[in-house]
C-alpha cells in the first residue's frame, strides 16, 4: 500500500498506535489501537525502536534473497535440483543448496540466490540474476538459460541467525520471530518476522494469539487454515493473462488499496502473468478502473502507457521488498 508508518505512538508505558504518512499526498495521520503488531520485514527492528527507545543493531542481520522468472515453462510441477556451488560462492547457505523450479503461469520461477552484507541492492540484484542462471545451467546443462529468457525477478530481505539461533551468524534464520516488547518497557507492543512463505499462515495465527494474550483477552479460534480468501476460487481457475472479472477489478480498487492500473495488472490480478496482457485487455481494465477512480481520457492513456512500458521488459522487478 501507499501509507508509510514513521513512528509508533506510546503513552504510559503502552503502545497506542502509529503515526503514518500518505506517500501519494504527503498527508500525515495517526492510527490509534489498543495493541500494535509490527510486521515490517527488514524495517521491524528500526520501527520497534521508535516505541521502545532502544538503539537498532548496526550489524548486518539480513540477506538479500532473489528469484528469477523466465518466460519458458520448464515443467507442469515444481521440482528441485542440487546446486554445484561451494561455500565460497554460496556463503549464506554454505554451498550445495537446493535450487527450485516452480511453474508460474506460462513461465517458471527459479530460485533462490542469496547475498549478505549488501550495500548496493540493485547492483547485487543484477549480479544475482546472472549467478542464478549460471547455477541452473551448471546443474542442468540442457536448459541453456540466458538473460534473454528472463522476464523479471522477485527479491526481498530475509533475516539471518545473527546470534539469535545456533549456527553461523551469517546463515539464514530457520525459525520465525514473535516478540512481546513488554520486557522493554512498552506493553501491548509485539513484532513478528517470518522466515518461510510456506509457514506464513501459521506464524500469523500464532502472532495474533500473542496479541490477544497481551491484552488479557480470550483468543478466538482461528479459521484461516480452512477459510479461503474472497475470490480465491476464481483466481485458481484464471488463465495467466486472462481478463479478470469486473468484480475482481472493482474489488482491487475498493478493498485492496490499488491506486494505479499497474497495481491492478501486476499486483492484484493474474493479468500481468506470463505471457503478459494484450493491449485490449489493459485498455478494458483501464476503463473499469477509470470509472472507479474518476480518471479522464488523458489519465487513462498515461496509466495504460505506464503498464505497457513494464510489460515484456527483461529484468524488470516484479515485486521488490526492500
Amino acid at each position: 500500500n501507499y501509507v508509510r508508518v514513521t513512528e509508533l505512538l506510546t503513552h504510559g508505558g503502552a503502545a497506542q498506535g502509529a503515526r503514518a504518512v500518505d506517500s501519494q499526498t504527503g498527508a500525515e495521520l495517526e492510527i490509534r489501537a489498543r495493541a500494535v503488531l509490527v510486521a515490517a520485514g527488514p524495517w521491524t527492528e528500526r520501527l520497534v525502536a521508535t516505541g521502545t527507545g532502544t538503539r537498532p543493531s548496526k550489524a548486518p542481520t539480513r540477506a538479500l534473497a532473489l528469484n528469477v522468472v523466465i518466460d519458458r515453462k520448464l515443467s507442469d510441477v515444481a521440482f528441485g535440483v542440487r546446486s554445484h556451488s561451494g561455500r565460497r560462492d554460496d556463503p549464506v547457505c554454505g554451498g550445495h543448496r537446493f535450487l527450485f523450479c516452480a511453474p508460474q503461469g506460462k513461465g517458471t520461477a527459479l530460485g533462490t540466490w542469496y547475498a549478505a552484507n549488501v550495500t548496493d541492492p540493485e547492483g547485487t540484484r543484477d549480479r544475482g540474476i546472472s549467478a542464478l542462471l549460471a547455477e541452473f545451467n551448471d546443474a542442468c546443462p540442457g536448459l541453456e538459460l540466458s538473460s534473454s529468457d528472463v522476464r523479471g525477478c522477485q527479491w526481498g530481505w530475509l533475516p539471518l541467525k545473527g546470534g539469535r539461533e545456533s549456527g553461523r551468524p551469517d546463515a539464514l534464520a530457520e525459525h520465525p520471530r514473535i516478540a512481546d516488547h513488554g520486557d522493554q518497557g512498552i506493553r501491548h507492543l509485539l513484532s513478528v518476522e517470518g522466515v518461510k512463505y510456506t509457514t506464513a499462515r501459521l506464524v500469523a495465527e500464532q502472532a495474533i494469539n500473542r496479541v490477544f494474550s497481551s491484552l488479557g483477552r480470550t483468543t478466538p479460534r482461528s479459521r484461516t487454515a480452512e477459510l479461503r480468501l474472497p475470490g480465491a476460487k476464481d483466481r485458481d481457475c484464471a488463465e495467466p493473462g486472462a481478463m479478470p472479472a469486473r468484480e475482481e477489478i472493482v474489488g482491487a480498487v475498493r478493498n485492496e488499496m490499488a491506486i494505479s492500473l499497474a497495481d491492478i495488472v501486476f499486483r492484484r490480478t493474474a493479468l500481468g502473468a506470463i505471457p503478459g496482457p494484450e493491449r485490449a485487455g489493459i485498455e478494458a481494465v483501464a476503463r473499469l478502473a477509470g470509472a472507479e477512480f474518476g480518471w479522464d481520457p488523458p489519465r487513462q492513456k498515461a496509466e495504460i502507457d505506464t503498464v505497457l512500458s513494464q510489460t515484456g521488459t527483461a529484468g524488470a522487478t516484479l515485486e521488490a521488498v526492500g
